[in-house]
């Protein structure tokens, strides 16, 4: 982009703070969240950046694009100079965003914005599985499970030993084990705690707290669930629980760039890790990824969310549980489908 327009003030950004933070590490350039870029006051929910007050910026990169909603994109737009170029990167197959509106899909199909599909992949290498089963579900073909995919057909009882055979000798900062539900014997909350006396056992020489029903502990891999801006940590980033003082009842969590104090109320921002929710994994990618299909889950399950799963995988994808259930729901589409007047309304301004 420098190269193209070498005197342009460009600007990345990124809805989440993973995201942004991502998106730096790989293009070596300054990004932001989008509510950090436009100034978003948490207290009254408004924006410093707007139209009386734009963004002095040439050019505008948003990537992961599929996670921003309707409110959002309109503040930004709000907060551009006439001048300013727009380069929106996503996957309109992965899942929308939490809010309303699905404002990639709508802009698409709208036929007015230019689009580009890229062909070639980065995140996986060329000839691998992972490609082959993404292509299979976004082309609703039948999936193959080969060159670096695994499919581990297990009854829902039998989920939790096939994922604690697999995972005990293995890496933990190259894995991320994914599941669509919290609840049940192989929901996210069972696998965070099967996870915690595999990995990180009680010991005397590590201190301990209950937090509200959940046992937290030195060494224990844990997600933020709130952004927390002045810490420069937000939802969604994992650390690892450094310390525990149990007098104060402060748990002190180093997320790689910054280690962040917790207390009173804002422990409940804290969320085991080993396992968390396809959601909260969107805009990230592991070296191995375990993928929970659960007949429990199944009004969870569909196309989207699973695409979105495997797809988060970069060399290793496991994928554990019932297979007939899998290949029926990869081709299950929205039940609820997103009710939006955005594509109507770009044709007729264009018309």
């Amino acid at each position: 982009c420098k190269e193209v327009y070498p005197d342009s003030k460009i600007q990345l950004c990124a809805p989440t703070g993973r995201a942004s933070k991502r998106l730096a590490q790989l293009s070596n350039c300054d990004s932001r969240t989008i509510h950090s870029l436009l100034q978003w006051n948490l207290e009254d929910n408004s924006f410093g950046k707007n139209e009386d007050d734009p963004l002095d910026v040439d050019f505008i990169i948003v990537d992961e694009f599929s996670m921003v909603d309707t409110h959002l994109f309109a503040q930004l737009l709000k907060a551009l100079p006439n001048r300013c170029r727009i380069l929106l990167i996503g996957d309109e197959d992965q899942l929308e965003s939490v809010g309303p509106g699905k404002v990639l899909e709508d802009l698409i199909k709208s036929n007015v914005i230019d689009t580009v599909h890229l062909k070639k992949i980065f995140r996986q290498s060329n000839g691998s599985g992972i490609v082959t089963l993404a292509k299979e579900i976004r082309e609703e073909t039948t999936c193959h499970y080969e060159d670096g995919v695994e499919f581990i057909e297990r009854t829902t009882p039998k989920i939790m030993d096939a994922l604690i055979d697999y995972v005990k000798d293995m890496d933990l900062d190259s894995m991320q084990i994914l599941a669509p539900m919290y609840k049940g014997v192989a929901g996210i909350d069972e696998i965070n705690r099967q996870m915690q006396v595999l990995f990180n056992p009680k010991s005397p020489q590590k201190n301990q707290m209950k937090v509200g029903t959940t046992i937290f502990r030195e060494n224990d891999k844990v997600m933020l669930l709130k952004n927390l801006p002045d810490d420069d940590v937000y939802n969604g980033d994992i650390g690892t629980i450094v310390e525990i003082d149990t007098k104060r009842n402060v748990i002190s969590v180093d997320f790689t760039n910054n280690v962040v104090d917790f207390s009173t109320d804002f422990l409940y921002y804290l969320k085991h890790a080993w396992c968390i929710s396809v959601h909260k994994s969107q805009g990230n990618e592991y070296q191995s990824v375990f993928c929970i299909v659960d007949v429990n889950a199944k009004n969870m399950l569909e196309k989207r969310l699973l695409y979105t799963a495997i797809s988060r995988a970069k060399k290793q994808l496991y994928i554990i549980g019932n297979k007939q259930l899998f290949e029926t729901q990869v081709k299950l589409k929205q039940k609820r489908v997103r009710q939006t007047t955005l594509r109507e309304m770009i044709n007729l301004v264009q018309k």
